[in-house]
């Protein structure tokens, strides 16, 4: 397939290297009875590899030039599906099939991945997987556990609903144009219904609103959030005085639980 000319606005770094290509691929062992969605395929370096592999892969692109060439190539092939549009737009419960989870991949835009990453997790319900190319720092962030520098939003929320692994590092060399930085493959299994979160959206506040100031103690970093409470030591079994980054997922769960539990008890 032939190139295009990478689009700054739209963040493109497309991914040359046949050999990175196809350990990506074979990291992410499709099956022939899977439904794949590929986001921003580009020129199709993976999705070469993808077709060979199962029976139904779904293209999601946003440049309409590349949706060009992919259509070139796939538009009589009757396991592809090729959508023009953007990722954050589409609706992803349309593209199911007889209630199939679907699995995801891709090489995304590097500004827009968080939202892309949280498009997914509100999704879950629809997604078995997901492995995508990342930055290496953010590849890091997710992967991160407790007590650690990278540990934050995305780790915990990331890994309160699945299992998440850090596969390899991607050098900027594979990449047309080179990126400043380095990249990562990781890989992200929806293994875990968390039914034990009383109140999800609770739960992404508290996260959220401690980690956005880590240096600060639960204690304060909460009173902020919820002036009205009491944080008396004796309403919690999570000691307060610790910063959000010693805390685990199931620490912010049960912290999550009684928050709910005080908010209630005041209506």
């Amino acid at each position: 397939m032939q190139q295009i000319k990478p689009k700054k606005s739209l963040g493109q770094n497309f991914l040359h290297d046949k050999n990175i290509a196809r350990k990506i691929v074979d990291s992410f062992t499709p099956g022939k009875e899977d439904t794949i969605l590929e986001i921003g395929p580009g020129t199709g370096i993976l999705t070469n590899l993808l077709v060979a592999s199962c029976d139904r892969v779904i293209l999601v692109e946003k440049d309409s030039r590349a949706v060009e060439l992919l259509r070139e190539q796939y538009e009589s092939d009757q396991r592809v599906v090729i959508i023009h549009d953007d990722i954050l737009e589409l609706k992803l419960s349309s593209i199911l099939e007889d209630n199939r989870k679907i699995r995801i991949i891709g090489n995304i835009p590097y500004y827009i991945t968080s939202p892309i990453l949280f498009y997914i997790l509100d999704r879950r319900r629809y997604v078995s997987d997901l492995m995508m190319l990342v930055q290496l720092e953010v590849a890091r962030r997710i992967t991160a556990r407790p007590s650690t520098p990278e540990y934050g939003i995305l780790s915990v929320l990331i890994q309160t609903w699945g299992s998440v692994s850090f596969l390899f590092k991607v050098p900027p060399t594979v990449f047309y144009p080179r990126p400043a930085v380095e990249s990562a493959v990781i890989h992200l299994v929806f293994d875990r219904e968390r039914r034990d979160i009383i109140d999800e959206n609770l739960y992404r506040l508290i996260v959220r609103g401690v980690f956005g100031k880590r240096r600060k103690m639960l204690r304060t970093s909460l009173k902020l959030l919820f002036p009205e409470i009491d944080l008396a030591p004796k309403m919690f079994s999570i000691d307060l005085n610790r910063r959000p980054e010693e805390c685990t997922v199931d620490d912010f769960i049960q912290l999550t639980n009684e928050i709910n539990y005080v908010l209630n008890r005041r209506r």
